[in-house]
């Protein structure tokens, strides 16, 4: 069966209750939504299931807008080629097979979310085509009860402004704590954001990948993350490598250490030029004058 999507679609948000586009039970039941050769937007209302829509057919023949405050899921390799974006809400990719996304680029905007569904490395929440996150989008690849694992098979890019939703529930890596896999360039800016599970006590031995990439290049723009206030645990450090970013908890606070401006620097130089000189004249003076007795 063929669902053809001509225009734009709208899901009202259902009370408890997720909508499913999907085929019945059964191997040989098979399906597909048809985009129809155009860019479709999909508006998902917010209501009161985790998940609003849920879609477990392939998506083909067109371009995918993911709209609304609603959360969307896509657990099938889709084979669409104009690209995703994501303007609201969240899309979670759960597939284990191919690309949930399509086979062109994702760009994740303003207000726009892209999440993961998996727990095993490889294994399910796989997107190819490179992934831009804009200024206030952000990836998640679990949630704050649930950690997970997102697969970028096509790259990554961190514009600034934009948000690296990481939780921390254990030391367990996909189950326990998120992590981004990147085949290809992560290319970073934008800022980290950490948030523990309830109950979890990291040590300071403790330290979690969060990002592992083929190449990484930029680091995100808060040097460090500070969860004294939030969870009395002080100061979470962020370690680069060319191929991964690691996040350790710190003993103790980090000291920040003033920068003068650049012309308190100058009239330093100069004040310090100014003694030289002074010093070195007196000098001089001194030594004429006992050659001179």
């Amino acid at each position: 069966a063929k669902l053809v999507l001509n225009g734009n679609v709208s899901v009202a948000g259902l009370f408890g209750a997720t909508a499913k586009i999907g085929t019945n039970a059964g191997v040989a039941n098979t399906g597909l939504v048809d985009l129809s050769a155009g860019v479709r937007a999909v508006n998902v209302a917010n209501g009161a299931a985790a998940i609003d829509l849920a879609v477990s057919v392939p998506i083909v023949n067109g371009g995918l807008t993911k709209s609304g405050a609603g959360t969307m899921s896509l657990s099938a390799a889709s084979t669409y080629a104009g690209g995703t974006t994501i303007s609201g809400g969240t899309l979670i990719a759960s597939n284990t097979t191919g690309s949930a996304t399509g086979t062109n680029s994702l760009i994740v905007a303003l207000g726009g979310t892209l999440a993961g569904g998996g727990t095993t490395v490889g294994a399910s929440g796989i997107v190819s085509g490179l992934v831009t996150v804009q200024s206030g989008g952000r990836i998640a690849p679990g949630s704050v009860s649930s950690s997970g694992i997102l697969n970028l098979a096509g790259g990554v890019t961190f514009n600034p402004g934009s948000i690296y939703d990481v939780n921390l529930n254990s030391t367990t890596l996909g189950s326990g704590y998120d992590q981004l896999r990147v085949t290809g360039t992560a290319t970073l800016a934008g800022n980290l954001n950490v948030t523990l599970g309830m109950g979890f006590t990291p040590l300071s031995s403790d330290s979690f990948t969060i990002l592992s990439a083929t190449n990484i290049s930029g680091t995100f723009a808060n040097p460090y993350m500070d969860l004294t206030m939030i969870a009395g645990l002080g100061i979470f450090k962020i370690h680069y490598s060319a191929t991964t970013v690691v996040l350790t908890r710190h003993k103790g606070f980090i000291p920040v250490t003033p920068v003068p401006e650049p012309t308190t620097i100058l009239t330093f130089a100069a004040g310090a030029a100014l003694t030289v000189r002074i010093f070195r004249r007196r000098r001089k003076g001194a030594t004429t004058a006992n050659l001179s007795e």
